[in-house]
């Protein structure tokens, strides 16, 4: 496949959907419940002993595909059938007595992180590289590609701070909140006049090529738009949205083509929220920085 420099004038913004039916891994995010590392894998651990979930999906909660600890480890919730209401009582320790879930809770679903917006769109590739044109992409709001969209713009591994490249890669699955709630949003107003939305954890890239949490940006720090320029935070207000949140991950190791465009800002998948948690504030591009560079 060939790589393409991201060419603004060559793309191709329309909403257009793939005809087969994709397959995609899904998870949900548990804002209600929302359990710190330690006692997430307390929870995991007293569910297996106590035969609330079985060994598979426990070890799948815990520990990464090559059997390393997961620094954000997925966890069960018990919910009502209707998803309205939720067993919080539920023991975050391996050592608390077995108990029986209350009769209400019939289903448990296992949490994770996610951030979006519905409305923040993403370049999702819709059109595919051909001899006579180059991939052609759509910015869509996350809610809408949801489940739907199988084909996303990631940054490309051969790419640089002085040179950002992307190419399609395959959406490996989408992450929402399991039902409407409250949510702490961190809204950005960059001085182009960009705007993105997002929870404070979300995984964003600096004008250095850091990867940091929303929450950690400040005023005057730089953000990365999709032709490898920078644009200098100029607002950040915390305000609140209720309903559900989103986001998406890719089907690669790489961690460059876990980098995404939202909003024409270089982002980073739900996988930095989780198992590659660890990444977080580190450099994302092998070359040093350059500080020159900053405008």
């Amino acid at each position: 496949m060939k790589k393409y420099p991201v060419l603004l004038g060559a793309l191709l913004f329309t909403n257009i959907a793939f005809s087969n039916d994709p397959v995609f891994e899904t998870a949900d995010r548990c804002n209600e419940d929302s359990l710190h590392p330690v006692e997430a894998i307390g929870r995991v651990l007293w569910a297996k002993k106590c035969s609330k979930i079985g060994k598979h999906r426990a070890n799948a909660a815990l520990y990464n595909d090559d059997d390393s600890p997961k620094d954000k480890p997925s966890y069960p919730i018990w919910v009502t059938d209707d998803y309205k209401i939720t067993w919080k009582e539920a023991p975050k320790t391996e050592t608390s007595d077995c108990v029986d879930i209350p009769a209400q809770f019939t289903k448990y679903i296992m949490c994770t992180s996610s951030c979006y917006t519905p409305d923040q769109r993403l370049a999702f590739v819709t059109e595919e590289e051909t001899l006579e044109k180059p991939f052609q992409i759509s910015w869509i709001p996350i809610v809408d590609a949801y489940m739907k969209q199988k084909r996303i713009l990631a940054l490309d591994p051969a790419s640089t701070l002085e040179n950002i490249m992307f190419s399609p890669v395959d959406v490996k699955g989408y992450t929402r909140e399991y039902k409407d709630v409250t949510n702490k949003i961190v809204a950005f107003k960059l001085e182009s006049g960009g705007k993105l939305k997002v929870t404070p954890n979300h995984p964003i890239v600096s004008g250095t090529g850091h990867i940091r949490e929303a929450s950690a940006f400040k005023v005057g720090d730089y953000f990365i738009k999709m032709d490898g320029s920078l644009d200098k935070v100029a607002e950040i207000e915390d305000t609140e949205h209720f309903g559900r949140v989103y986001n998406v991950d890719t089907k690669s190791s790489d961690l460059k083509k876990k980098i995404v465009l939202a909003e024409g800002y270089l982002n980073g998948t739900s996988y930095y929220q989780n198992d590659g948690f660890k990444y977080i504030n580190r450099q994302l591009f092998r070359e040093q920085f350059n500080e020159e560079l900053l405008p």
